[in-house]
């Protein structure tokens, strides 16, 4: 039986997650003393990022279906913007023939290459 390789698509996750809280931390320090919309809601959709990888993280390690399909769209906006590296591992990790067969999905395979 072939081993899954969730762990990649976690870690993908939580580096994601600690990146985006970087983001809030940084966007607050510079631009935390402008009391405008503009800054409050930046931080606040990097923040919301932050609790969503974190989430999606938690769902995957208790392999949760609605964790995959979430990640596995989110992943793939990350390979389409800057996170290629990113998005990369973790449709590597999600799209794995193990992987899929933990959550549920086909495990035929993708590609007939």
């Amino acid at each position: 039986m072939q081993e899954n390789r969730i762990k990649l698509a976690v870690a993908s996750l939580q580096i994601s997650a600690v990146v985006f809280l970087l983001m809030v931390i940084v966007f607050q320090s510079l631009l935390g003393g402008i009391n405008s919309l503009i800054p409050n809601l930046v931080t606040g959709f990097f923040l919301a990022f932050t609790i969503l990888t974190a989430v999606l993280a938690f769902g995957l390690q208790r392999r949760k279906r609605w964790a995959w399909n979430v990640s596995v769209g989110l992943f793939a906006l990350y390979v389409a913007s800057g996170s290629v590296l990113l998005g990369a591992v973790g449709l590597w990790g999600l799209l794995d023939v193990g992987s899929r067969r933990e959550f549920g999905v086909s495990d035929k395979p993708l590609l007939n290459i």
